[in-house]
C-alpha cells in the first residue's frame, strides 16, 4: 500500500515505519509529518503566551473531536481569534482594550483591620490609616490564583501583615521604617495558602482572636517558688498599646487578698499579685473583646524576692476561658532584677 502525505496534522502516514530498517534513520514523510506537528505547537504555544498577557483574553478547551483537534483556543473579552483549531492554517489572535495593562488601580482604605479580597491582586491597596493590620485568608475562603502579587502601601504608617490559621507566610522583610515614613510591601502567592511578603512591611505572626488570656508559669527564676508578677500586658501588636483595660483578672492562687491578681494590670509597679503555692501557677486576664495576642510584658516585683518572677511559661489562649492552647513558650527567662521589665514576642 503507498503512503499518503496531508497537512491534516489528525492524519499520519499510512503504514510507513517511522525509521528506515537499513539507516534506523526517521523516514523522509515522518520527519516531514513531526515537522509540521511542531510547527503547529510552535504557533499554538506563542498564542497561549499572547492570551496570557490580556487577563480576559481566553484559554483552551476541549472541542470534543479527539486527536490533535482536541484542543480549541478560545477566545475571551477584547479578543479574535481566526481558525481556532489550527486546521486551516496557523491561527491568528488579535486583541483590543485594556486587558494587556499592567497599570494597577489604586484601592484606597482607611480602616485598620482589612482582609485581602479576590480583585485585589489587580490593585496597590493604599493605607491612609495609622498601623493597619492587613489579613491574609485561606485559598478555601477567598481563591487568589496561584502567581498573584499584592501590592501594599502606607502614607506615614507601620503596616502590618498576618495570616490566618492554615496559612504559611515567608517573611523576607527587613526591619520596617519608623512609623514617619511610607511603607511599601508586596505579597506573592506561590502556591495555594503559601505566600512570600516582602518590602519594608512588618509581618506578624498568626495568633487567634480570643477573649482569654494566660501566663502559665511552670518554674520561677529561683526553681520552685511561688510567683509574683507586678505588672502584666497581653498586647495585639509589638509595641501596641495594653488590652489589659476594663477586663477581669484572675489567678490559680493567691498569697492574700493584699497581693491579688487585679494588681498585676494596674498599671502601678509598687503592687503586684503573689500565687499562695509554688509552680505551676497561672496568671489570667478576660479582655472586654476578642483579639489576637503577640506580644506580652511582664514586670518583676519590686522588692528582693524577684526571683519568684516567671523563668518558663507558656502563654496560652482559650475562646471559653475553659479549654487552652499554648500559642508560645518561653524559657530560660533567668537573673530579673527587682522592677525589671521583660517584653516577649510571639515568633
Amino acid at each position: 500500500m503507498g503512503t499518503t502525505q496531508s497537512n491534516n496534522l489528525a492524519q499520519t502516514p499510512d503504514n510507513t515505519p517511522i525509521a528506515d530498517k537499513n539507516t534506523g534513520r526517521v523516514n523522509f514523510i515522518w520527519n516531514q509529518w513531526f515537522t509540521n506537528v511542531q510547527i503547529k505547537l510552535n504557533t499554538i504555544t506563542a498564542a497561549i503566551i499572547a492570551l496570557s498577557k490580556n487577563a480576559t483574553a481566553g484559554f483552551l478547551a476541549s472541542d470534543g473531536a479527539g486527536g490533535i483537534y482536541s484542543r480549541t483556543l478560545v477566545a475571551g473579552t477584547n479578543v479574535t481569534i481566526t481558525n481556532p483549531t489550527g486546521a486551516g492554517g496557523n491561527p491568528t489572535i488579535s486583541a483590543s482594550g485594556g486587558g494587556g495593562s499592567s497599570t494597577l488601580g489604586i484601592n484606597l482604605q482607611s480602616v485598620t483591620a482589612y482582609t485581602i479580597t479576590l480583585t485585589d491582586p489587580a490593585y496597590f491597596i493604599d493605607f491612609t490609616s495609622t498601623a493597619p493590620t492587613v489579613t491574609v485568608p485561606l485559598y478555601a475562603t477567598v481563591a487568589i490564583p496561584i502567581g498573584s502579587v499584592i501590592y501594599l502601601g502606607g502614607r506615614a504608617t507601620n503596616i502590618n501583615v498576618s495570616g490566618v490559621s492554615g496559612n504559611t507566610i515567608y517573611n523576607a522583610t527587613s526591619s520596617p521604617r519608623s512609623s514617619s515614613s511610607s511603607q511599601v510591601g508586596r505579597l506573592i502567592n506561590v502556591a495555594n495558602d503559601v505566600w512570600y511578603l516582602d518590602g519594608d512591611v512588618t509581618y506578624l505572626s498568626y495568633s487567634p482572636s480570643v477573649a482569654y488570656w494566660r501566663v502559665y508559669v511552670n518554674d520561677t527564676d529561683t526553681t520552685g517558688q511561688t510567683v509574683s508578677i507586678a505588672e502584666c500586658q497581653f498586647r495585639a501588636i509589638p509595641g501596641g498599646a495594653s488590652l489589659c483595660t476594663g477586663g477581669t483578672a484572675s489567678a490559680s492562687s493567691i498569697y492574700s487578698s493584699t497581693y491579688a491578681a487585679s494588681y498585676a494590670f494596674d498599671n502601678d509597679a509598687s503592687t503586684f499579685w503573689a500565687s499562695l503555692g509554688i509552680v505551676p501557677q497561672w496568671l489570667e486576664y478576660q479582655l472586654t473583646a476578642s483579639s489576637p495576642v503577640r506580644e506580652v510584658m511582664i514586670q518583676a516585683r519590686p522588692s528582693n524576692t524577684y526571683g519568684q518572677s516567671p523563668a518558663n511559661f507558656n502563654i496560652q489562649s482559650s475562646p471559653d476561658g475553659v479549654t487552652w492552647i499554648t500559642q508560645w513558650t518561653v524559657t530560660g527567662s533567668t537573673g530579673w532584677a527587682a522592677g525589671e521589665i521583660r517584653i516577649f514576642t510571639k515568633p
